[in-house]
């Protein structure tokens, strides 16, 4: 199972980044509104000739740099002599939206950071929040057999619920994570920007809380209530400790000892956090995201395979993380000296070779 959720993220991660390709034909589509028409002594215009390079810029271009720098290059008729360009400079300050693969990378990098840091940086406010959440973990803890007792038994005594409750758990996995590649390919396909950085903030969101999930499952080493019903029969399970969900015995599987935190809430959470603050304004997008994020936490807990205190740490590991990045993108863009996209475009005009050239450079 845990190889499925990474195919899938793989999946979504090769759609964010086929979106950073259009960013040269946008450049281009910019330039043709705002240069004029140069036409060399064989009736090729500049133009022409960049739809030729174009695709050699695609193939070439270098993902480890944080911008691309293009020549282009009008060749000089023998008997027209050189050529004079006009160029109205107003014209010529534009902006192309991009989200390319090193930004992205750059993003996540500082996601993790920033995440990692964030116990040794907040305030005394997020420290009374997160003071707050650990409170109530360890309350669920306490309570986690009770509750698991009160709903032991609705799975199976209501065809209903064992039906859409099996369904809906998993759109906290695999199937949650195949409608944000849908959603991405959405974006790509009808050139949706605001639609193209949410698909890669829900990249970053996913990845990250995933990445801290795990983490947080090997230090836990907690037994799933499948196991302990069987096994130990402890109230909330045994917690094993660190490298405990790596431990296996006889008729035990890894994955009875990854309970803390569940990893589909933290999923969940996440892309309704994305999805909740990049709509906002939309008013039933936050309510519908964090109460399907909701269901599938519960869901969880009707399958037999989290605790209330396992589902209560992943959503708010899931929030953190997608709160986050959110954050972090809408602090990147206001601080960004253009406004709109992030990503800036500057032209030059001059001879090369005795030849009129058109250089510009895409900074991402």
């Amino acid at each position: 199972m845990i190889l499925i959720k990474y195919v899938w993220m793989i999946g979504l991660l090769i759609l964010s980044f086929t979106s950073a390709r259009g960013s040269v034909q946008d450049l281009i589509d910019v330039s043709r509104a705002s240069v004029p028409d140069w036409t060399d002594a064989a009736g090729y215009s500049v133009w022409d000739r960049t739809d030729a390079v174009r695709d050699s810029v695609h193939r070439n271009i270098d993902t480890t740099r944080d911008s691309v720098a293009v020549t282009v290059v009008a060749p000089a008729s023998a008997d027209s002599g050189r050529q004079t360009v006009s160029v109205n400079p107003a014209a010529i300050s534009d902006t192309v939206s991009a989200s390319g693969v090193p930004k992205f990378f750059r993003r996540l990098g500082n996601a993790f950071v920033t995440q990692a840091s964030s116990p040794f940086t907040m305030n005394a406010a997020q420290a009374a929040y997160v003071g707050a959440g650990v409170g109530i973990t360890l309350g669920f803890v306490a309570l986690d057999e009770n509750i698991d007792r009160s709903i032991r038994n609705l799975k199976n005594d209501n065809t209903v619920i064992r039906d859409v409750s099996s369904s809906i758990t998993e759109l906290g996995g695999k199937n949650g994570i195949a409608a944000v590649i849908v959603y991405s390919a959405y974006s790509l396909i009808w050139d949706d920007t605001r639609a193209q950085e949410t698909s890669m903030l829900l990249a970053e969101a996913i990845i990250t809380s995933g990445v801290w999930t795990r983490l947080g499952k090997l230090a836990a080493g907690r037994e799933r209530p499948s196991a302990a019903y069987e096994f130990s029969h402890l109230p909330g399970g045994r917690w094993h400790g660190l490298g405990g969900s790596l431990r296996k015995h006889s008729k035990e599987t890894v994955t009875k000892y990854d309970a803390f935190p569940s990893g589909h809430t933290a999923t969940a959470f996440a892309i309704a956090t994305v999805f909740a603050k990049r709509y906002s304004e939309t008013g039933y997008v936050p309510i519908l995201s964090y109460s399907l994020a909701t269901l599938i936490g519960f869901t969880r807990m009707i399958e037999h395979t989290h605790w209330a205190s396992d589902v209560f740490a992943g959503a708010c590991l899931g929030y953190l993380c997608g709160n986050q990045v959110v954050t972090q993108f809408e602090r990147e863009e206001s601080e960004t000296p253009v406004a709109g996209t992030g990503t800036t475009v500057r032209f030059s005009i001059g001879m090369l070779n005795e030849s009129p050239a058109l250089h510009f450079t895409v900074g991402f």
